[in-house]
């Protein structure tokens, strides 16, 4: 039976919903402003995230269908993916943009390797790669809240204040 990393694996599949899949606006050839570019990436991921909401979970006893789960939810975050990558971030700020993505890509590559270790009953592969996955997803994750994208993280935007 299998259920052991299938287990491990819930927290990163849950974080990887959440780094997101929507048809972002035409920018009109040239940057987005920072507020555009969050408001589109966040748009992006909210579709994404309800897209692999919608995808039912699988028995956690099941390797098989935690392996199809595995995949139906990678091939949404590569969509996603491609969706943010088409957009065009305030020049600045490109090197860091062209990181997070590189980082979310890691994580799905990751998420991959840990698919088929399942498939292939390999505990070692699987941990191996949740392992890298997890950590990857933190380093997306924690470029996103420094950035502003809260819809494309598990962290809630913070609540501004007529004092702040």
């Amino acid at each position: 039976m299998h259920t052991r990393p299938v287990l491990r694996l819930s927290a990163v599949v849950v974080a990887l919903v959440l780094l997101g899949a929507c048809d972002p606006a035409d920018n009109g050839g040239g940057p987005l402003s920072k507020n555009a570019f969050i408001e589109q990436a966040e748009e992006i991921c909210a579709t994404s995230n309800a897209r692999a909401a919608a995808v039912p979970p699988p028995s956690l006893v099941d390797p098989v269908a935690v392996e199809r789960f595995i995949a139906e939810v990678i091939a949404i975050q590569l969509d996603a993916l491609e969706q943010l990558s088409d957009l065009e971030p305030p020049e600045d700020d490109v090197p860091g943009i062209n990181a997070w993505l590189a980082t979310i890509e890691e994580t799905l590559d990751e998420m991959e390797n840990v698919r088929k270790g399942i498939r292939d009953g390999d505990q070692v592969a699987i941990d191996r790669a949740n392992e890298a996955a997890v950590g990857l997803s933190n380093d997306a994750e924690d470029f996103a809240v420094s950035y502003g994208i809260y819809g494309c993280t598990t962290e809630e935007e913070p609540e501004v204040t007529d004092d702040q």
